[in-house]
C-alpha cells in the first residue's frame, strides 16, 4: 500500500470503470460517467439513488482544488487524467449552496461551490445507478 496523494506511475487509486464493472458483477447497477453535469447528479439523488463521485481530498471536512495531469501508462499506452489526493465520496443530498457526502463512515456537509470545483479536477467522474 502506497502513500496517499501520489500520482502514477507511483501507487494511485482507481477510477470509475473498474469499480462499476465490479459492482455490476455483484448485481448492482453501476454506470461510470465522465463530464457529468450537476443537474444529472441532482436528478439521481432526487430519485433516491446516491452517486459515487471522484474528488480531490483534503482534510476530513474540506476538499482541495486539484490539478489534473495527463498520464500515459508505459505498459500499454493508455491515457488518463489523474490528480494528487484522488478520493471518492458518495453524494447523498444537496441544497442550493451545500452538498452532503458520505466520506468513509461519516456524513459531511460541504460548500457546493467547493465540491463542484474539486469534482471537476477529474473531469466530473462519477458512477450512477441509472443509465
Amino acid at each position: 500500500m502506497g502513500v496517499w496523494g501520489q500520482i502514477p506511475p507511483n501507487d494511485y487509486g482507481v477510477h470509475a470503470v473498474p469499480i462499476a464493472v465490479l459492482l455490476n458483477e455483484y448485481g448492482l447497477p453501476a454506470y461510470p460517467r465522465r463530464a457529468l453535469d450537476w443537474d444529472t447528479v441532482r436528478a439521481e439523488i432526487a430519485g433516491g439513488d446516491p452517486v459515487i463521485t471522484w474528488i480531490i481530498g483534503g482534510s476530513y471536512h474540506s476538499l482541495v482544488n486539484g490539478i489534473p495531469r495527463f498520464y500515459t501508462a508505459a505498459s500499454n499506452g493508455h491515457h488518463s487524467v489523474v490528480a494528487a489526493y484522488e478520493h471518492t465520496v458518495i453524494v447523498t443530498g444537496y441544497t442550493e449552496t451545500q452538498v452532503t457526502v458520505l466520506n468513509g463512515g461519516s456524513f459531511v456537509t460541504l460548500s457546493l461551490d467547493q465540491f463542484l470545483d474539486s469534482w471537476s479536477a477529474l473531469w466530473n467522474m462519477a458512477i450512477l445507478a441509472n443509465p
